[in-house]
């Protein structure tokens, strides 16, 4: 009889059959005496995809929304169909008594060894192997204390009600919105409140109108001293009834006589200080990493993506065995680790000599570190102990492997300690008497001394802060006269907030929650946020792969494609608490309080409501109106004076038609492109262009530019020829048309001959609107001749 172990990965389960002394291996397993350990590689086994469920589906159409499947079939995933046939296969041999399941000791690793476990038909008993670290002793203890599969089950029923709410809201709400907008959507659960939070603030930093403003700054001295020292010229605290917390400075505009007036007042001006206030800080060793914080610093320290890290720490995990589970969302560790984290500072502290021995306090490891009760699945990322004394890997990994020691040891030193000071100097006139009016200036100074650097010493320098002297001088007294050695305008000027970073984009997605009224959802989302530790990192790749973001060195940008999406969709789809709801609620079926059932028939009901609003648009609009060329879309007033037999000039013509295109310009935008209303400056535009003007157009991406030729474009009723250099912005545009329901055409390096000819062809007959073409095109004999005979009503030139 055999035991067979089944593991998420061929890495892990050689190190399992290590332990258990096993050496035969085969393509598929490792066997030896009473034991045969076989692996994942990943997931084998997934939920059906549509058209696996019903043939139908496969095709995308309104009329098959929502997809709600009875049952929940798995499927095989063809890449690994081979070893999930061997797997299945030992799973279901007659000499197999027992299973154990090594999966990663998490939702995601209990949900790959559930679906591998149903799929396969097994019936053995299984026990769960739950480990923190893959080293020898590790796998020994937890080898020696399986559980029953059966205490997971909450857990494995948390994971399929994540896998099921994902299909229903990715299969139905991503075709509901790629039918009604005529473009191709990816909406997921985690995924789109996530874009939704880049695409806010890319809009914030596109309609940012900057302003210049101008400081003034001032260098003080004590009248009895010698150091001068900076302050700022601010607001009066109090003028609003309340201190404010943070001195603000005061903004003069360009050129204001207000300028002129403050600097003409100090010359007559006397200069005290009115309060004078020292405040020591003190600021804690930070705590231990979960993957999130590891993440977060490692993309601020070397420019890791959240994705890097988790690759780096995964290898440290399972091929290095330097560090505990990584995919953790814990900061803590239980208190039976505290002896053996002792004994490994002990070792650490020997690699940073630049902290000097009396400086460890060995022996202090409170509450802030360990806590049995905030120990979730797995405890902090910390190191297993091994190699401690061995130089580093290289490269990457040893950078990240020398990040969990020093967050170890700086446990273990003194805090970092500070002396805050703040001055106020006022400035007032000498001689009051002289004065129309009673008046002060404000000015506000602030310094700071290191007393202790503690824990800092082991900060990268690039992080550190500045180890110097920068207080304000010690010969400062209250209602002491200061000197004004020189005061100076200064010019700035207001910039965006910043762009998200993985590292920005990581905590917002942590501290989601922090916008939700709701307290119970808070509290969970406090914990889960959006997505997990283990998941975020991935979603933003996949946002990327996407084509919803870019990565721009270390910045995170939402593309035009991301704001189109996140503009047409309902405010639940794409707010966090949505998220909050479904992690509360999953929290409570792993805690046993909440039925899987009752969780999947809220789910549906959510589907088919939002795959209701999501087809509204569609279903209530009319049909988009075909476009047809100008002779047959021209006003009523001139075809009827034409059959009436009156003449009409050129120049009347035009008159009428563009006196008509003027006053449908709405009718036209909502009629064809679906929009009530125009954005900023497209409507001032896209009449100077139906009046013939020419325009030179300058526009931030995502400020709707394109519509700004096309919408004339349609009001003229006559082709219009666009020339971009941007081969992948004419396919885009296409597409966009034609989804529209207007036809729409590219002529580029990367089209056939016979079907550059055969838009030529429809063009000249009229009946393509719009025509795209590289500017290589006008080279070609003859192109211009045809534009010539065929005179488009609108040329633009598209440049970006």
């Amino acid at each position: 009889m055999s035991l067979v172990i089944v593991t998420e990965k061929p890495a892990v389960a050689r190190d399992i059959a290590a332990v258990l002394g096993l050496r035969e291996r085969g393509r598929h397993a490792i066997q030896g005496p009473g034991y045969t350990v076989t692996w994942a590689v990943g997931h084998l086994v997934t939920l059906a995809e549509p058209h696996q469920i019903r043939p139908a589906w496969k095709q995308w159409r309104t009329e098959d929304l929502p997809l709600l499947p009875d049952e929940w079939p798995l499927e095989v995933l063809e890449k690994t169909a081979d070893q999930f046939a061997a797997v299945r296969q030992l799973l279901t041999a007659a000499s197999t008594e027992r299973v154990i399941c090594a999966t990663d000791a998490g939702r995601e690793g209990e949900l790959i060894f559930r679906y591998i476990y149903e799929k396969s038909g097994c019936r053995k008993p299984c026990e769960r192997l739950w480990i923190s670290s893959l080293t020898p002793e590790a796998i020994r203890e937890g080898l020696a204390r399986l559980r029953p599969l059966a205490d997971y089950d909450g857990l494995a029923d948390a994971a399929r009600a994540r896998s099921r709410a994902d299909w229903l809201v990715g299969m139905n709400l991503s075709r509901a919105y790629s039918l009604s907008t005529g473009q191709n959507f990816s909406i997921g659960r985690v995924q789109t409140p996530t874009l939704a939070m880049l695409v806010e603030r890319e809009l914030e930093i596109r309609n940012f109108v900057p302003e210049d403003y101008v400081t003034l700054e001032a260098k003080f001295q004590a009248l009895s001293g010698v150091t001068a020292y900076a302050a700022t010229l601010c607001e009066d605290p109090e003028d609003d009834g309340k201190k404010a917390k943070t001195p603000k400075p005061k903004r003069f505009a360009l050129g204001a006589p207000a300028i002129e007036d403050g600097l003409a007042r100090l010359q007559r001006s006397q200069h005290h200080v009115h309060s004078l206030q020292e405040k020591p800080s003190r600021l804690p060793p930070p705590q231990f990493y979960d993957l999130t914080e590891l993440q977060r610093h490692a993309n601020r320290l070397w420019g890791f993506s959240a994705q890097r890290t988790l690759d780096l720490a995964q290898d440290l995990y399972e091929k290095f065995k330097l560090i505990t589970y990584p995919r953790t969302d814990s900061r803590y560790v239980p208190k039976a680790m505290v002896p053996q984290i002792f004994a490994m500072v002990e070792t650490l502290k020997q690699r940073y000599p630049e902290v000097k021995e009396h400086s460890f306090l060995i022996g202090r490891l409170g509450e802030r570190y360990a806590d049995d009760a905030l120990v979730s699945d797995h405890h902090a990322i910390i190191p297993t102990g091994q190699g401690l004394q061995a130089a580093l890997p290289a490269g990457d990994h040893g950078k990240l492997f020398e990040m969990i020691c020093r967050r170890l040891v700086s446990a273990f030193l003194d805090d970092f300690q500070a002396m805050n000071s703040e001055v106020w100097i006022h400035s007032e006139p000498k001689d009051k008497s002289a004065e129309q009016e009673p008046w002060r200036e404000l000015w506000n100074a602030k310094g700071r001394r290191i007393l202790e650097l503690g824990w800092k010493k082991l900060e990268d320098r690039r992080e550190r802060l500045d180890d110097g002297n920068r207080d304000l001088p010690s010969e400062l007294r209250l209602g002491q006269e200061q000197k004004l050695l020189e005061v100076k305008p200064e010019k700035r000027r207001t910039t965006p907030p910043p762009r998200l970073s993985d590292a920005s984009l990581l905590t917002a997605m942590e501290h989601a929650g922090s916008k939700v009224k709701d307290k119970q959802l808070a509290a969970a989302m406090r914990e889960h946020g959006l997505g997990t530790p283990a998941t975020r990192s991935a979603i933003i790749e996949t946002l990327i792969h996407r084509q919803y973001i870019t990565r721009d060195k270390r910045l995170l940008l939402a593309t035009d494609k991301a704001i189109r999406l996140i503009e047409a969709v309902t405010a639940e789809i794409k707010s966090p608490q949505l998220t909050g709801q479904w992690e509360f609620r999953m929290r409570l079926i792993q805690q046993g309080k909440e039925r899987l059932e009752d969780f999947e028939a809220d789910i549906r009901s959510f589907v088919r409501q939002m795959t209701q609003l999501g087809l509204a648009n569609r279903l209530q609009a009319p049909a988009p109106k075909a476009w047809e060329p100008m002779a047959q879309t021209q006003p009523q007033a001139l075809t009827d004076k034409a059959v009436q037999g009156e003449m009409l000039s050129p120049e009347a013509s035009l008159q009428t038609l563009v006196s008509s295109a003027r006053q449908d310009l709405s009718s036209i935008l909502q009629q064809y492109f679906g929009f009530a209303q125009f954005r900023p400056h497209q409507e001032a535009v896209c009449r100077d262009l139906v009046q013939g003007r020419d325009v030179l157009l300058v526009m931030p991406t995502g400020a709707g530019k394109s519509l700004c030729y096309q919408l004339p474009g349609l009001a003229l009723g006559r082709p219009t020829v666009v020339i971009s250099p941007l081969i992948a912005l004419m396919d885009d545009q296409v597409a966009r048309l034609n989804a529209l329901g207007i036809a729409a055409g590219a002529i580029h390096s990367g089209k056939a001959r016979g079907e550059s000819q055969e838009l030529c062809r429809l063009y000249a007959q009229g009946a393509l609107p719009f025509l795209f073409i590289a500017p290589e095109r006008l080279g070609v004999p003859g192109f211009v001749p045809f534009l010539t005979q065929h005179k488009p009503g609108l040329i633009a030139i598209d440049e970006a």
